[in-house]
């Protein structure tokens, strides 16, 4: 019976200081090691050579691709007429032209990048004041 108890005792043993040594930080291969969490901050470039043409009664926006930034997901567009903000593309959207119908008054186009993290990018602006009404489709470009 001693015998037993001892081999039971030294089985038991022998299992703990496996167990202790599998649990150690400086020997186990799988151990957990601080990793650094990167929170991205950078934000896209800014859409590039905005520009603003128009014929008739219909202003057509475009921009450059953005070539820049790996993590890129979109544009985000609005115009601003009277104090009065119209997001024309309010979700983000991989496009690089945009037609529109202004009101009449000055109309300011803004257009920024966002990425998969939701940085932003500064705003690129076009200004396009319609002097004349949709009727007489005379437009006229100010800058």
């Amino acid at each position: 019976m001693s015998s037993i108890k001892t081999i039971v005792t030294l089985a038991l043993i022998t299992a703990l200081s496996i167990a202790s040594i599998g649990c150690s930080d400086s020997t186990d291969p799988v151990a957990a090691v601080d990793v650094p969490i990167v929170i991205d901050t950078a934000p896209p470039a800014v859409p590039a050579n905005f520009q603003l043409a128009f014929d008739g009664a219909v202003v057509t926006l475009t921009w450059e691709e953005n070539t820049t930034d790996a993590d890129f997901d979109g544009y985000i567009l609005s115009r601003i007429n009277a104090g009065q903000v119209t997001e024309l593309v309010a979700t983000r959207g991989f496009f690089l032209t945009y037609t529109d119908t202004p009101a009449l008054g000055v109309n300011y186009y803004q257009i920024y990048a966002v990425d998969v993290s939701g940085n932003q990018s500064a705003v690129a602006t076009a200004m396009y004041n319609r002097t004349v009404p949709k009727d007489h489709e005379d437009l006229e470009l100010d800058f």
